[in-house]
């Protein structure tokens, strides 16, 4: 079946405001609590550069300390309408009402609230589809444009592994806009997404197996905030297995940090097949996101224009220690200890982010 179909609808979906005291939660049985006339809650993070989240509905809590590319579904609730807030929570304090609004929860409806944008400028964007399961033997995707500056970008679908043409086109959307709610075959699929035309700038190209029953949110947000590259993940909620999923792009890099935290040691670089990764990094500063190619690595870390001075691995023994950075995959790498009290003590601690 050709793939043109997928998502051929767009919708905006509009808050819509009025009083409501008496709406309580019903119950949180999993993504597939279905009570008579019952509505359903999802809630998405994405947005890239703020902390973790809390989620109120009506003055009750939804979720707490939901981070970003996280998500959280499943909660049953009497139809109706409810003042949702979103507080932001950072290191000094909780940052209340990053975003209010009365949003309208319809009978036999899942509605997905999305924090979208930046800090700055963090809004909610609403989406509603069916709570019924998809028919057997599909999948049932809505995809919501969550990239704030990406602009009006088009969407295509393709057999797996193969290069997008012009019919293959499921639509173009702008941000906060919307494509789908559609079923559409359990199969493996390339979703490519342009600035226009299948000729058009790629700026995603993932790949996706959409199984039988699989019901899921997508918004397309920044992989990561800062780095060289305005790179593109898709992240959201998959209703059928009550869990956040993430498809990244096939071309992401691997992006590290690297942290210098030995108090009495100079300047540092840091080696990656004897190449330098970073170079002169002084107690006790982390580097910005440093893109490299997926693969693994022979590391070292050394002082400033020493090569043969090896501080990491600090095994005599051991000239390297090997790393292996998957793709779209982010790594902290913190250099620790005191090269005063014990040499032989200073390691790094490696850490997916």
């Amino acid at each position: 079946m050709k793939l043109k179909a997928i998502l051929l609808a767009s919708a905006a979906i509009a808050l819509v405001g009025c009083d409501s005291d008496d709406i309580e939660p019903l119950t949180n049985q999993g993504p597939l609590f279905n009570p008579p006339e019952a509505a359903i809650v999802q809630v998405i993070h994405a947005v890239p550069d703020a902390p973790p989240v809390n989620v109120n509905a009506g003055g009750s809590a939804i979720t707490s300390g939901l981070d970003f590319k996280g998500s959280f579904g499943g909660l049953g609730i009497q139809p109706g309408t409810l003042n949702i807030t979103v507080d932001a929570v950072d290191a000094a304090a909780t940052l209340a009402g990053v975003i209010d609004a009365d949003v309208t929860f319809a009978a036999d409806t899942i509605t997905t609230i999305v924090a979208v944008g930046s800090t700055a400028t963090i809004q909610p964007l609403v989406a509603v589809q069916p709570i019924a399961a998809p028919a057997a033997g599909n999948a049932r995707v809505f995809v919501a444009h969550g990239f704030d500056g990406a602009g009006v970008v088009e969407v295509f679908a393709s057999a797996a592994g193969v290069a997008p043409v012009d019919a293959d086109s499921l639509g173009t959307f702008d941000f906060l806009g919307t494509l789908g709610p559609v079923e559409v075959p359990a199969a493996s699929y390339t979703l490519t997404v342009t600035d226009g035309g299948a000729g058009g700038t790629v700026l995603f190209d993932g790949d996706v197996t959409l199984t039988d029953g699989l019901d899921v949110v997508l918004v397309a947000t920044p992989t990561f905030e800062g780095g060289s590259t305005a790179a593109l993940s898709l992240v959201g909620h998959v209703r059928s297995a009550n869990s956040a999923i993430e498809i990244r792009d096939n071309d992401d890099p691997a992006f590290v940090r690297v942290g210098h935290l030995i108090p009495d040691a100079p300047g540092v670089d840091v080696l990656a097949d004897g190449a330098e990764l970073v170079g002169d990094l002084e107690f006790p500063m982390f580097t910005p996101i440093v893109e490299v190619a997926p693969d693994s690595y022979d590391i070292a870390v050394t002082l400033d224009n020493d090569p043969m001075s090896i501080v990491i691995p600090a095994d005599p023994m051991e000239d390297t220690v090997e790393l292996t950075f998957g793709v779209g995959s982010t790594t902290n790498v913190i250099a620790i200890g005191e090269v005063a009290a014990d040499p032989t003590n200073i390691d790094a601690i490696v850490a997916a982010d």
